[in-house]
């Protein structure tokens, strides 16, 4: 992969990509939680996946060896390994080329026999709901509204469910000790989670303004270019 696309990139954003082998060393630091398929990770400066790819591959072996004889297993485990995946980049080009990277990635690696039109309709929305365009520095959009991610769960029954966070909420509860992060994760017990289908992901409305809680039926906008 080049470091970098050019010149005026660097001047202008300061953009340089981080070379493969730099990549894995430092992944290899983290590398039992990485590898843990419910383990979020936010990427604040994502490009065009230099990080995100090589977690999400990492993240696809747990699920391969966990669940490779259980076809439903297999697409459950997965699909929670790419909702746990979460990147911001300034810049829109970035943005697509590192949703379609990880969706290629994510195909790959799966069975092509398990793979269904709404399969790849719900990780192409995932990926547009958590590979988002904006200035990770003051966590706003191009248009200035704040960042609002998807935070993902896996409901009673097995299925999923999903609540509308800030990234900056975000951010604050990955920073808390571990003892805080398991009273934060009994609060969120108690908060609105939607139970949702795999069918339904595809049409889950995509955020774009700064409400964390936000109603589908009351007209809320859809982003309207997908990749």
């Amino acid at each position: 992969m080049e470091q970098i696309k050019s010149k005026q990139r660097v001047e202008q954003f300061g953009e340089v990509f981080t070379p493969p082998e730099i990549v894995n060393e430092m992944l290899d630091l983290m590398d039992e939680e990485i590898r843990k398929i419910e383990s979020r990770v936010l990427e604040p400066s994502c490009g065009n996946g230099a990080f995100l790819i090589p977690i999400l591959e990492r993240k696809m072996e747990t699920v391969m060896n966990l669940s490779s004889t259980d076809s439903n297993s297999v697409i459950n485990n997965a699909l929670i390994a790419l909702m746990s995946i979460y990147g911001i980049d300034y810049l829109e080009d970035n943005i697509e080329e590192c949703r379609a990277n990880l969706y290629n990635s994510f195909l790959n690696t799966i069975p092509s026999e398990l793979i269904t039109e709404t399969i790849e309709q719900a990780v192409r929305n995932i990926l547009s709901l958590n590979i988002q365009q904006g200035d990770s520095i003051n966590m706003k959009t191009p248009s200035g509204d704040d960042l609002i991610f998807i935070q993902w769960g896996v409901s009673e029954d097995g299925g999923f469910r999903y609540i509308r966070k800030g990234v900056n909420r975000i951010v604050n509860e990955a920073k808390a000790k571990k003892s805080q992060l398991d009273n934060q994760n009994s609060q969120d017990e108690q908060e609105d989670w939607t139970e949702i289908t795999v069918p339904q992901i595809p049409k889950l409305l995509i955020p774009s303004n700064s409400q964390e809680n936000v109603d589908e039926n009351e007209g809320h906008r859809v982003q309207k270019k997908l990749f």
